[in-house]
């Protein structure tokens, strides 16, 4: 499995307790670029870059990081020998923008025209594997609160078998972030096949533009939140019938994983020194 893409800013990461994914990722983001400019080195022959350029890095990094790169080099230099078709697909990509946010660390260093050749590989390995992108995410929603949306998972926290555009998409039934280690809990079903999973940020590329989603998933989608409307409404009933709150903290002391740690804690500290 790849490790994840922190696509929002230093800002934003502070804000959620998940500074350390932020770096990491940014790392990460580096080593790809230098990669990219090793790989251009030495598979340019004066006239070609190798076709199997793309390949390589995808199985290296995976495909939305290497998209990440090349969309943060495209837009930076913005120059036409990369290709207009190139900078469009790149537009789709929503960079941090703050002063603190060091994006052109990761900025590859080469030819305009063969990281435009380059970017055509990639995307050609995108179609040929009918792999969804950045390109087909509501980029304002990312780190949100992602109850009841749809999601689309990282090509790269899929098995071989299963990296396609039809196991991308997962519908959210339940979503927290730990208070202290900042990381989201993301409890939902996979639209193919209905499977239960719990994802967390680095497993997921963002939230799906649903004005591009085919009608078959939105079909989907619907009855997902119908069911899952259901079962709300259902346990409103029990917990009122019940005489139970549905505000966190209240009926139960673990409502959530967060306060679950926090009676565990008081627990340990209350006890006996003796035991």
């Amino acid at each position: 499995m790849f490790k994840g893409v922190f696509t929002g800013s230093l800002q934003e990461a502070k804000a959620i307790n998940a500074e350390q994914y932020y770096w990491d990722s940014h790392q990460e983001n580096v080593f790809c670029k230098k990669t990219i400019e090793w790989m251009i080195a030495h598979r340019f022959d004066g006239k070609h870059l190798r076709y199997d350029c793309a390949y390589d890095l995808c199985s290296l990094f995976g495909v939305e990081r290497v998209a990440w790169v090349l969309a943060n080099t495209i837009l930076e230099s913005l120059d036409e020998r990369i290709g207009r078709g190139n900078i469009e697909w790149a537009s789709n990509f929503l960079f941090p923008v703050g002063d603190e946010d060091p994006t052109e660390e990761y900025c590859v260093c080469a030819p305009a025209i063969l990281v435009g050749d380059l970017t055509w590989q990639l995307r050609a390995y995108c179609l040929d594997h009918e792999i969804l992108g950045y390109s087909e995410c509501d980029q304002e929603s990312a780190y949100s609160d992602y109850s009841d949306k749809l999601l689309i998972i990282a090509p790269g926290s899929l098995k071989d078998a299963y990296r396609t555009e039809k196991y991308q998409y997962f519908y959210v039934d339940h979503y927290e972030r730990d208070s202290r280690s900042g990381e989201a809990i993301i409890q939902g079903r996979n639209l193919a096949n209905g499977f239960n999973a719990t994802l967390s940020d680095c497993n997921i590329l963002g939230v799906a533009d649903e004005k591009q989603i085919p009608d078959e998933v939105k079909k989907k989608l619907a009855k997902f939140r119908r069911e899952h409307n259901a079962k709300l409404k259902a346990k409103e009933g029990t917990n009122e019938n019940q005489g139970i709150s549905n505000q966190p903290g209240t009926g139960s002391p673990w409502h959530t994983v967060s306060e679950l740690r926090r009676y565990v804690e008081e627990r340990r500290a209350n006890r006996p020194q003796h035991l």
